[in-house]
């Protein structure tokens, strides 16, 4: 019998999850060994659908794409809430990928607890909760996932839990915002800062109020996520020094430039002395230092270890596709347990 699947959040990370989900169902049959059946799509402004027969995913796409409602493309479908969609579908895995609110976590907090409470599992792109709530969420760890929160598709959850067992942990380094480190890179072109904070905006990689990147306040959610991971420490976000880049000037990436150096927006942690100091700042790094060479929206972090020393690890780290694969990611090791 397959297990079953419900989505709630459907904008550009969820429809990425989606594809990614349609692209490679063989892989995750060939993997799990069972197919997954979709039995609810929770929208905002693209509808709601719930049908515990099952619910075509390309079809929802397309319809969509066709700036249709999912109402509209599945007449006849059940509609509810996220919350009574939960409750009282319960499909075994959900998928949170919703706007993050870094303030309280709501709403997407309260789904993925009423859903870990009912036993359900669930994979989130949403960094509010994880980045506020973690330690409340410890006790359903094995039924939460939340690889899309952290550098997109590249597994840097997965990397730190799995791969650097044993290690102790004492310092990160990380561009981890690929909206800024774009707008950087288009700085370093010759654009003034509001032209490439406008070219940013052109191509999506930027919203229309674009504080949450320019600010700082994405990188500190991501620095605060990867402390409590990999530092077991109860990070809080007022405890973080925050300073963006919406102060820099072409005169400071030219004066970078004299000395060889380049501007990144580099989010730091690290543990002295059993203390933990993080920082979201501009810093101009050297061609030496790795986090130099990160590219566009790009997204990478130099981790020190003490039995392995420093490990750098970079990829893409924003998209539509790369946000679903570690969506996708995530429901495979779910699936596997």
């Amino acid at each position: 019998m397959p297990k079953t699947l419900g989505i709630i959040g459907f904008g550009t990370v969820g429809q990425g999850f989606l594809e990614v989900l349609i692209n490679h169902h063989d892989t995750l049959i060939e993997i799990t060994g069972e197919p997954i059946k979709l039995v609810g799509i929770i929208g905002r402004s693209k509808g709601s659908i719930i049908s515990t027969e099952g619910i075509d995913p390309g079809k929802a796409l397309e319809c969509v794409k066709s700036k249709l409602s999912l109402n509209h493309c599945f007449k006849g479908c059940r509609q509810m809430d996220a919350h009574k969609f939960i409750e009282n579908v319960r499909p075994d895995i959900i998928a949170v990928a919703i706007p993050t609110n870094l303030k309280n976590g709501e709403p997407a907090y309260s789904y993925i607890r009423t859903a870990l409470e009912l036993g359900l599992k669930v994979i989130t792109a949403n960094k509010g909760p994880i980045a506020l709530y973690y330690e409340k969420l410890q006790i359903y760890k094995k039924n939460l996932r939340f690889e899309a929160t952290v550098m997109s598709g590249t597994p840097i959850i997965g990397f730190i839990e799995e791969n650097l067992k044993g290690n102790q942990i004492h310092e990160i380094r990380g561009v981890l915002n690929g909206t800024t480190n774009f707008i950087l890179d288009q700085m370093e072109t010759g654009k003034d800062y509001y032209e490439a904070l406008k070219e940013a905006q052109k191509r999506g990689y930027a919203e229309t109020n674009p504080d949450a990147d320019i600010k700082g306040l994405d990188a500190l959610a991501k620095i605060v996520i990867l402390t409590k991971i990999s530092m077991n420490y109860p990070l809080q976000l007022s405890e973080v020094k925050v300073k963006g880049i919406e102060h820099l000037r072409k005169e400071d990436i030219e004066a970078a430039r004299k000395q060889g150096k380049r501007w990144k927006l580099v989010a730091s942690v690290s543990k002295i002395d059993g203390k933990i100091y993080a920082r979201i700042s501009p810093e101009m790094v050297g061609e030496e230092d790795p986090l130099s060479h990160i590219k566009g929206t790009e997204n990478g972090v130099v981790i020190k270890t003490d039995i392995l020393g420093k490990i750098f690890l970079k990829g893409p780290g924003a998209g539509r596709t790369e946000t679903g694969y570690a969506l996708f990611l995530d429901l495979l090791k779910l699936l596997k347990q």
